[in-house]
């Protein structure tokens, strides 16, 4: 899961779940919750997930929110590995 802090975004006041869509690198993803930060005044948020195992490790990736056919600017994330203590390393 992806949990995005957008401030002045306004997402707090969509009109429903149903209505706020979320793209990464132009693959519909699923959006999980949009609205208020719980206890945080002005800060959004926003869930989207699960994320294909082919943007987890795309390295670099462009992300849209779309709310009633309105599209944010896109940001660029960089998602790296991370090994957990006790995993295995793959080569």
């Amino acid at each position: 899961m992806m949990v995005m802090f957008p401030t002045g975004s306004g997402i707090r006041y969509n009109p429903g779940l149903s209505s706020v869509k979320a793209s990464v690198n132009g693959i519909s993803i699923p959006v999980q919750y949009a609205g208020a930060a719980p206890g945080f005044v002005g800060l959004d948020q926003v869930n989207l997930g699960p994320l294909p195992a082919s943007q987890r490790e795309a390295g670099t990736v462009n992300v849209t929110i779309t709310v009633d056919g309105q599209a944010s600017n896109t940001v660029t994330l960089t998602f790296r590995q991370t090994y957990h203590k006790g995993a295995a390393a793959s080569a």
